[in-house]
């Protein structure tokens, strides 16, 4: 089965979860928020989403 862009970045996010690797996860969050056009100019990158901003973006994406 062929994976999508978001479905892989969905799976790097929980792989990077349970590793403990909360900065890869919120990386691959961004990525997949940004590939869905999900973001605010500002967020240039996953430094800046505050622990809201991450909680909506899970739920926009389905991945809560």
């Amino acid at each position: 089965m062929i994976q999508t862009y978001r479905e892989k970045q969905h799976q790097r996010y929980l792989d990077a979860l349970a590793m403990g690797q909360r900065h890869l996860a919120v990386d691959a969050l961004w990525r997949a928020a940004s590939e869905a056009d999900l973001l605010a100019t500002d967020e240039v990158n996953g430094d800046k989403l505050t622990t809201e901003r991450i909680v909506y973006l899970l739920n926009r994406l389905g991945w809560a």
